[in-house]
């Protein structure tokens, strides 16, 4: 049940980024987040709402990130049932997979943009 209330909610994420970078090549206000915020924040109640909102990000934000480095992961993965030479081989079954290759380059393209940005910011960073 956990994995399903994740997934609506990253899909509901995924797609108000998504409209809002559709909407971004408009010139329109109504597709401005600033404006939208401060929308809400003028309604009666509307700070609340959104520190509420805030809060709630944050509270489940941490708690995929302690969920994430300790070894509560594992309770939802049944590793008992892989076999040893499928666990070292994960990695070489998804590459021969039909869509393999493409997630292992996403991955790999993301591992190479956060690399240049932490050089970047290793570099330029004010101290």
């Amino acid at each position: 049940m956990s994995a399903l209330a994740s997934g609506l909610a990253y899909t509901a994420l995924c797609v108000t980024a998504v409209k809002i970078l559709v909407g971004s090549s408009t010139t329109g206000e109504a597709h401005n987040p600033k404006r939208a915020t401060a929308g809400v924040l003028g309604w009666t109640g509307g700070p609340l709402l959104v520190g509420i909102t805030g809060a709630i990000f944050v509270g489940v934000a941490v708690f995929q990130g302690y969920k994430g480095v300790s070894p509560k992961f594992l309770e939802d993965t049944d590793t008992t049932r892989m076999s040893q030479p499928v666990q070292r081989s994960f990695v070489q079954n998804l590459a021969h997979s039909s869509y393999g290759p493409a997630l292992l380059g996403v991955a790999a393209a993301g591992l190479v943009g956060f690399a240049l940005y932490s050089i970047a910011d290793a570099r330029y960073h004010k101290v």
